[in-house]
């Protein structure tokens, strides 16, 4: 992976995190249970890192 970032992304996900992290006063707690919540409810967009498969992301 030798791709360059654009100027300014990090920033913006920095922003986006911290806004998010902000709906839920900053309580890890919370935070965690909407990152798991995301997480059940795309698992069909996230890439299986199991030992046993492939990674290969799975696309809706």
């Amino acid at each position: 992976m030798n791709e360059k970032i654009e100027p300014g992304t990090l920033d913006r996900v920095h922003n986006a995190r911290h806004q998010i992290s902000e709906k839920f006063n900053h309580e890890p707690e919370k935070l965690i249970r909407y990152y798991m919540e995301l997480q059940k409810n795309y698992k069909n967009r996230l890439a299986d890192r199991s030992e046993n498969s492939e990674c290969k992301p799975q696309l809706a």
